[in-house]
């Protein structure tokens, strides 16, 4: 049996410094369905990690808030390994891209192999079964020529692995999850066409405002790390400025590429998106050095997250309005 699931390499696409390589695997395989869902996904995913999503949410739940804009849903498939291969041939044979969550040291390709112990995902699109092998999409695998710069976008570049290959990378990056105790442990995820949706900013716009906005993400992101100051690690400040301030680059950028803009509306987007990365910038480098003194719930503290939840509710008024 062959499956082969034709993907954009997605060369146009945005880099992990921007959000993250988890959730950019996320949105190419939402890119199956339908190229624009990568973009779609990347500004959905700002949108709602900013503003409509409590940073502390379920990981799979926060997801498919963010996929039911485009009309998807990304289902956990519980796997062990004596099974593994069959449940990821299954997704693919009923055309659902796959996503598996692993750990960097378990890539035998990857610089990190052996000792990195941050999560990854890989995106599964095709396999052979007379020659045992699986399509692996990764950015892992041509690491190097991105940042020679041969590449402007983290790509998703296809290698191809033997079935031995996948056993080993799920079962070193289990034993890992297995310590850790994290959500991703005895499972896969797959994407799949949920329902009908129209595709565009305005209606990503309008779905989310049928929520309430979280205008004071920061202040309770400040709070908690305050309180927890060991989970503050130099990941989780890599991690902040990814979700709260780099995830915004690609954002405004479909803003101006996607919207049909009039002059003075033109005027009126640029004056708040400088405004409001400006303050967001301002507050993240004075929050994370809040919370490297140690201070809890100090003056400074609130000074900046309520600065912040002030430019917050600008920028969201402007989106408001453009949507309607």
């Amino acid at each position: 049996m062959v499956k082969y699931m034709d993907m954009d390499n997605y060369y146009d696409g945005y880099k992990s410094s921007e959000l993250n390589c988890i959730d950019l695997p996320i949105g190419a395989a939402a890119g199956f369905y339908h190229r624009d869902n990568y973009f779609y996904y990347c500004f959905a995913y700002c949108l709602f990690m900013n503003f409509f999503l409590n940073y502390q949410a379920d990981w799979l739940e926060s997801r498919n808030r963010i996929l039911d804009s485009l009309g998807l849903c990304l289902d956990a498939v519980s796997v062990q390994e004596a099974n593994l291969l069959d449940q990821i041939k299954k997704c693919l044979d009923e055309e659902k891209p796959v996503i598996m969550i692993v750990k960097y040291g378990s890539l035998f390709y990857s610089r990190y192999y052996g000792w990195g112990t941050f999560n990854h995902a890989l995106l599964l699109s095709d396999y052979n079964d007379t020659y045992e092998l699986i399509g692996v999409r990764d950015r892992e695998a041509v690491k190097e020529h991105i940042e020679n710069g041969h590449f402007s976008s983290d790509i998703m570049h296809r290698i191809t692995l033997k079935y031995e290959h996948i056993h080993t990378i799920w079962k070193e990056s289990e034993r890992q999850f297995a310590v850790e105790q994290l959500p991703y442990q005895g499972r896969i995820f797959c994407i799949r066409k949920s329902k009908e949706a129209s595709l565009g900013l305005e209606e990503i716009l309008r779905n989310a405002w049928k929520q309430e906005p979280v205008k004071n993400m920061l202040w309770e992101y400040a709070k908690s790390r305050a309180e927890n100051p060991e989970a503050y690690t130099d990941q989780e400040t890599e991690a902040m400025r990814r979700s709260y301030y780099r995830s915004f680059l690609p954002f405004f950028e479909l803003l101006e590429k996607k919207l049909p803009w009039k002059e003075d509306g033109r005027k009126e987007y640029v004056a708040v998106k400088e405004m409001f990365l400006k303050e967001r910038m301002h507050a993240i480098n004075g929050i994370q050095l809040e919370l490297m003194r140690g201070q809890k719930g100090s003056r400074a503290l609130e000074a900046l997250c309520s600065r912040d939840m002030e430019c917050t509710g600008k920028l969201l008024d402007f989106l408001h309005r453009l949507s309607e």
